[in-house]
């Protein structure tokens, strides 16, 4: 270092500075792609406060007098030595602590573009030897002079790598992640596909993953014999050997039947065969069997079946009937006009004797239902079974049902009736409309009462009758009462209205002076004023 210390001062001091005279002898342009200043040959070439210098990189150029580069930071962990300064030429050298490495330019000078040239200088730290690992391997490598490590497993069918696989030694001496491992991971496979007629015997849930290795016992299910081990292994490349083969049992022919045949010529497990009778026969039992799993034959051979006859119903018919064996079937209709069919309309013989369905009655229809005054009826249907609807005209409630349904000539409930709606009284003041629980509207025939507050009187009908749609009498009022004032010793009093308005007036006898007001008036229960007295006169 302080050998190219002493060369860049004996530059700085010995380099021949002739006036007047060319100076490009020694000092050509090195660097042909850095925008460079004005060349010159001589001092003279150059205007201003500027010299005609070599620079170094662009040849002899005019620069700046006492020209100076920007003040470089300090290296953290390492140091920096300048042959002059920050002055044009100075020559910087870089030198990194131990356990650091120099990233950078290690020498840079300072040139007549003012700027130092070459690349900024960092120290790093080296990343410690983070080992290899276990069932795999690695290989390192630079990359513009950052180290690389990449990892790998051996088996990548059995093991399976966790972490980075690749990773960085970073400027703080760390690696950028740890390394990784390669775990025992055996390949997996998807599950075997088992077919419809075998079962699974271990393991006990197939909600599992399945690894390299791993078996799946199998059994036929029940009615089935087994062709082979009955057991899968797991492969490499989701792979599945060995299986199973399982063929059905086989019932053999069945028996047949007299007066009959039998349709069907395969006589394994699950399949069916079928009877069929010769004309003017009817079976009893199924017509169709099926092989089981125990290698027979399910249900009972078929026999012949007689069901009987059935009457007719009363005020019916029936309208079809071949026979009364298996298979066949009755046909009903109600004969007379109006009446509506209860039961099965068809039945038919079953195998066990009896008939299908339910017994067949023809009900009477109903009379027309009596229509509410100020209502009306809709519907015009009265067979049973059959519903009509009623409906009230405007400003009329219907009081009872709104629907009636015909049941074997009677209807299950009465025709409503539409009664007339009154309009709801209002609350007369200082006292109360005393209304229906839960309020409703006032029908034809309905009373509403009336109440006062205390210390009020009602004046007119405590009861008022909603006639048709109206009142029979017009509302009451609730007006305030004062109390009987009585009257004067010696004295009359002329009224017996105690109402709020009301003016009573007093008088005195014959020989007295009335003392005190004559007229006193009844505003809000009380009087304006009281009794007066009526006082002898005496006589001298």
């Amino acid at each position: 270092m302080w050998k190219t210390l002493l060369l860049g001062a004996i530059f700085l001091c010995c380099y021949p500075v002739i006036e007047g005279k060319p100076r490009q002898s020694g000092c050509p342009r090195t660097n042909k792609v850095r925008f460079c200043g004005k060349t010159c040959s001589t001092d003279g070439d150059c205007r201003g406060n500027r010299t005609c210098l070599c620079d170094g990189d662009c040849g002899m150029i005019c620069v700046k007098n006492n020209l100076r580069c920007e003040n470089l930071p300090k290296v953290k962990n390492g140091r920096s030595s300048f042959s002059n300064g920050s002055y044009f030429r100075s020559v910087v050298t870089y030198e990194c602590k131990k356990g650091y490495r120099l990233r950078g330019s290690v020498e840079r000078t300072c040139r007549a573009t003012g700027k130092w040239d070459g690349a900024k200088a960092r120290c790093r730290t080296l990343c410690q030897n983070p080992g290899h690992i276990s069932f795999g391997n690695r290989r390192i490598e630079r990359i513009k002079g950052v180290k690389y490590i990449h990892f790998w497993c051996f088996d990548e069918d059995m093991f399976k790598m966790v972490g980075t696989p690749r990773i960085r030694c970073q400027e703080n001496g760390q690696w950028s992640a740890p390394k990784p491992k390669c775990i025992y991971s055996p390949p997996l496979c998807d599950k075997p596909n088992i077919p419809d007629e075998a079962a699974v015997i271990y393991p006990r849930s197939m909600d599992r993953e399945f690894k390299y290795g791993d078996r799946v016992l199998l059994k036929c299910k029940e009615g089935y014999f087994k062709s082979g081990l009955g057991v899968y292994q797991c492969k490499k490349g989701n792979r599945w050997s060995g299986g199973i083969t399982c063929s059905p049992k086989n019932c053999g022919r069945p028996n047949d039947i007299p007066n009959g045949k039998i349709i069907g010529y395969v006589y394994s497990f699950k399949e069916k065969i079928r009877y069929e009778c010769n004309e003017g026969y009817n079976l009893k039992g199924p017509s169709y069997r099926t092989c089981q799993a125990n290698e027979k034959w399910g249900d009972k051979d078929p026999i012949f079946v007689d069901c009987g006859p059935l009457q007719k119903p009363d005020h019916g018919d029936i309208i079809e009937q071949v026979a009364f064996t298996y298979g066949n079937r009755i046909v009903f209709d109600c004969a007379e006009t109006g009446y509506e069919m209860k039961g099965s309309r068809v039945r038919t013989c079953l195998s066990d004797g009896t008939w299908s369905g339910s017994l067949t009655t023809c009900e009477a229809p109903c009379a027309r239902p009596t229509i509410p005054v100020n209502g009306k009826i809709v519907g015009n249907i009265f067979s049973h079974g059959k519903s009509v609807n009623f409906y009230c005209d405007s400003g009329y409630k219907r009081v009872g049902a709104r629907s009636i349904k015909c049941d074997d000539g009677k209807w299950d409930k009465p025709s409503p009736v539409c009664k007339g709606i009154c309009s709801t009284p209002r609350d007369p003041q200082n006292g109360k409309l005393h209304q229906k629980v839960p309020p409703e509207r006032f029908l034809d025939g309905d009373e509403a009462k009336f109440f006062c507050n205390s210390g009020y009187d009602l004046i007119g009908k405590k009861k008022l009758r909603c006639v048709g749609k109206v009142w029979d009498s017009s509302e009451p009022e609730c007006k305030a009462m004062c109390p009987d004032p009585g009257k004067p010793l010696n004295g009359k009093r002329y009224g017996n209205n105690f109402e709020k308005g009301s003016i009573i007036n007093f008088t005195c006898n014959t020989d007295h002076e009335l003392i005190g007001n004559n007229t006193i008036r009844c505003e809000d229960g009380v009087w304006s004023g009281s009794v007066p007295l009526c006082k002898g006169i005496v006589l001298y």
